[in-house]
């Protein structure tokens, strides 16, 4: 039996067109030949993103959504709008997706003159489409899909096999961007895999800041004279004041001083990299570089900085990843000498700070990669050959066991 395959399908309009983007959803959903063409859609819409992201620049939303995208549809009523909705079309063509785009404008929008060089343009490329009302819409829209996608399937040289629920689950529940990362690279892999991946995103659980920072010290306090080491990235974790941020991460600097022999007083127990916020402000907060400093006097910390002209190369490979950082999403590994690794996801305190541990090895070991990659792109890394060789020392036997 032929694989499934998942299209990511972006809906593209002008901001005030929330309707029309609704009834492009419908049917999207409801289009009735993905059974015989092992064929999935999945919706995507700028509105998907949290909050934060999506009211940040259009950059954020050409990246994750409409250069990852299959298939664009887009529509035009008798306003123009912003260019957003434009510029993205333009960017999905721009990358040889063209044969996967759809385009519709409403009858009301024959006389616009805004509308006009617009429509004349994606007129010769063979995109335009037209429609009466919703319903007309919809309608012409699940009529369209099959087409569009024997047309994409014809061009394609391989396609990846994809399980629908498995997908969808791990979008649904898996804070933003762990699901986009994981999905991306996995979806190529076993099935029992996909199905392990959304077994454990079940466990993600809201428990507020104090409930977070209880379990884990409670972690650290197991893992202490263990031989354990923590790895972790963090943006800006969004706690209140340094005296809060001072009393998370105290319990780190203890662990790993703790671990440190006489015999041996230039271990390492606890890394950490802090990634510079966007935008025009500070790179950092002042209490969080307070907390930096504070890593940096520590016995048997690294701490670690990606500068703001670095977060790019980051972005790079995880789209979305120092957005997300910015508003509080965080990992803490615990990698152990004789025990399962555990994997500790959070999202920040606009998302009471919701998390899951995770200790499967198809999870963690993606995670581990995922940390050393971030860790390539610091300043330290990159520049003080002592910090370079204790890291690569550090992760050598993991990435090789993961065969990563």
């Amino acid at each position: 039996m032929p694989d499934w395959t998942v299209y990511d399908v972006f809906i593209a309009s002008p901001l005030q067109m929330n309707k029309q983007r609704d009834a492009v959803e419908e049917a999207i959903r409801e289009w009735g030949d993905g059974k015989a063409l092992r064929v999935i859609l999945m919706p995507r819409r700028w509105e998907q993103l949290p909050g934060q992201l999506a009211t940040e620049a259009q950059e954020i939303i050409n990246r994750t959504q409409v250069e990852q995208a299959d298939i664009l549809i887009a529509v035009f009523d008798d306003r123009r709008g912003g260019g957003g909705a434009v510029g993205e079309i333009e960017l999905f063509i721009s990358h040889g997706k063209g044969q996967g785009a759809m385009v519709y404008f409403s009858e009301a929008s024959r006389e616009d003159t805004a509308l006009k060089e617009l429509r004349d343009q994606l007129q010769g490329l063979g995109l335009v489409k037209e429609f009466k009302d919703l319903d007309d819409l919809t309608k012409k829209i699940r009529s369209d899909l099959t087409p569009c996608i024997r047309t994409i399937q014809g061009g394609q040289s391989r396609s990846w096999p994809r399980l629908q629920r498995t997908v969808a689950e791990i979008n649904s529940i898996a804070p933003y961007p762990l699901a986009q990362y994981l999905t991306d690279r996995m979806l190529s892999k076993a099935a029992d895999e996909m199905r392990q991946i959304r077994f454990d995103m079940g466990g993600f659980k809201s428990v507020g800041l104090r409930g977070y920072i209880d379990d884990v010290h409670w972690r650290l306090r197991q893992e202490t004279r263990t031989g354990t080491m923590v790895f972790a990235i963090c943006g800006e974790k969004g706690l209140r004041d340094y005296s809060q941020l001072d009393y998370y991460f105290r319990r780190f600097y203890e662990f790993a001083e703790a671990g440190i022999a006489p015999e041996r007083p230039d271990e390492t127990f606890v890394v950490r990299v802090f990634v510079e916020q966007g935008g025009n402000g500070p790179p950092h907060s002042e209490d969080v570089q307070h907390v930096i400093d504070d890593h940096k006097a520590a016995p048997g910390v690294i701490a670690l900085t990606v500068t703001r002209q670095d977060r790019s190369n980051v972005n790079h490979d995880f789209p979305g990843i120092c957005e997300a950082l910015d508003v509080g999403f965080g990992v803490v590994i615990f990698v152990r000498q004789n025990s399962t690794n555990v994997a500790i996801v959070h999202q920040g305190q606009a998302q009471h700070l919701a998390y899951a541990a995770f200790e499967r090895d198809v999870v963690v070991n993606h995670l581990i990669k995922l940390t050393y990659l971030v860790y390539q792109q610091s300043t330290e890394y990159r520049y003080e050959s002592t910090t370079q060789r204790k890291i690569d020392e550090m992760f050598s036997s993991l990435i090789s066991k993961t065969e990563m």
